[in-house]
């Protein structure tokens, strides 16, 4: 397949241009054990909605082709361009992959392909103004926006470390006066400085009955670098003997703390929600509120979410995202945000960590925001069940849940959304995104769309 797939008419209307390049780092040993995690550059084909402002462009550049049953799917079913729209719109869409083919991240691939680069320069001198669409600020991300003479709307990512990580971020959300776990505010880097930190927690009037251990570098996101352990297992010395939850085997931990570090805080127990949110700080420094959802959640692993939150939770998780933006914003990072919180069962709600960079759900709350105006609610799963999905082909996925009426009605606003088809055949990997008026409403038609793909039923986590 050419690596140009699509090309730009060149007689098309001069308006802006979009940038559209998730590039994500990924460690190779979690790679091999999360291969779906190839196609999750497959999420910025969210983006081909602005297509619809007359003489916008959209170039999405991805490691891998697009197939064209994926592009179908986004441009007629999840975007909603009908038929008489469709040639105007691809006339208007491109899409690209870097050379030569290899590992690596995608900015960095991007950059060292000379042809694209010039191409990429050409797409920006000939719009009326264009922006690069990044999924996380990167030094290859900022390099590359400098390159074409474009903002990124991840950036700079300078901050990434300071205020990206889980040090960094703790202490921006407590200079935000936003309440957080116990813990001490410092970065461990050997499993000796664990057992310091943990018998210095022990002997607090209160202790916790287990910590997290969390990998500091931000790249581990989803609960992949948390590893829980119990407190007094864990004070005798014997930490790969008080481990209660972990998403990788010790001695990976062990490794990765010994170069990126890792901070440790009290777990509660009597956790009922576990919600997040995102907001965005513009090119201004103005901070704005994107939306609030409850997590979903595999133990301390992040595998979908519900929005809007809990009402008991949002209006406060609005102050505490608006607070943490304020303090970022003051600090230089732009782009979007999210923070994820946790509440018990007295109502008390903490905030544990920041994410910079666009979270879980903003490629489902681009699909949704007209929706959301209409207060769509929405519930959305990572699945990943190779034993069900794997033997399965994108159009057998998309066409049964045509045949059943069950995809996303553009008329109505409700119905299933889907995405990164790609990772179906082989991986057995599906996201998707049931959109109803109500909370109830959604969970209903979750449950029929999981009983069409034949997968168990998930209710409702949150007991407020």
């Amino acid at each position: 397949m050419p690596r140009r797939e699509y090309a730009v008419d060149a007689t098309a209307g001069v308006g802006s241009t979009l940038i559209v390049l998730y590039s994500m780092s990924y460690d190779a040993a979690l790679l091999s054990r999360l291969p779906f995690m190839n196609h999750a550059a497959e999420r910025g084909l969210s983006q081909i909605g602005a297509l619809r402002a007359p003489g916008t462009r959209v170039v999405v550049v991805t490691p891998e082709p697009v197939a064209e049953e994926v592009l179908e799917y986004y441009l007629r079913d999840a975007s909603g361009f009908s038929e008489d729209e469709l040639p105007g719109i691809r006339a208007r869409l491109e899409l690209h992959r870097p050379r030569p083919d290899g590992d690596g991240a995608l900015d960095a691939r991007t950059l060292g392909d000379a042809e694209l680069m010039a191409h990429l320069r050409k797409a920006v001198a000939d719009s009326g103004s264009a922006r690069l669409v990044n999924f996380a600020a990167s030094a290859e991300g900022d390099e590359l926006a400098a390159a074409l003479g474009v903002a990124a709307e991840q950036a700079p990512a300078a901050h990434i470390r300071d205020m990206g990580g889980k040090l960094g971020g703790k202490r921006v959300l407590r200079l935000a006066n936003v309440p957080t776990p116990g813990g001490p505010l410092e970065r461990l880097h050997t499993p000796d400085e664990v057992i310091v930190a943990c018998r210095d927690l022990a002997a607090e009037p209160d202790p916790p009955t287990r910590v997290a251990l969390k990998l500091d570098d931000p790249k581990w996101g989803a609960g992949v670098g948390t590893v829980v352990l119990d407190l007094a297992a864990a004070v005798t010395g014997d930490l790969a003997g008080a481990v209660v939850k972990q998403a990788q085997p010790w001695p990976d931990v062990v490794a990765d703390m010994a170069v990126g570090g890792a901070i440790l805080e009290a777990f509660l127990l009597d956790v009922v929600a576990s919600p997040s949110g995102q907001a965005a700080i513009d090119a201004d420094g103005e901070v704005r509120v994107i939306s609030t959802h409850d997590q979903l959640l595999d133990g301390d692993r992040y595998i979908g979410c519900v929005g809007p939150a809990s009402a008991p939770l949002v209006e406060r998780m609005r102050e505490h995202l608006a607070a943490t933006g304020k303090v970022l914003a003051g600090h230089g990072v732009r782009g979007t945000f999210g923070v994820d919180f946790i509440a018990d069962t007295d109502g008390v709600l903490l905030a544990t960590e920041i994410n910079l960079r666009k979270v879980g759900p903003s490629h489902v709350t681009a699909h949704v925001a007209d929706a959301a105006s209409l207060d769509a609610h929405f519930v959305h799963h990572r699945v990943h069940e190779p034993a069900v999905l794997a033997h399965r082909t994108i159009g057998d996925v998309v066409e049964g849940l045509r045949s059943r009426g069950l995809l996303f009605d553009h008329t109505s606003r409700t119905g299933v959304l889907l995405h990164m088809l790609g990772a179906i055949p082989g991986c057995g990997y599906l996201e998707t995104t049931a959109v109803e008026s109500t909370r109830a409403r959604a969970f209903d038609l979750d449950r029929r769309l999981r009983a069409a793909l034949g997968l168990a039923p998930v209710d409702d986590p949150v007991r407020l």
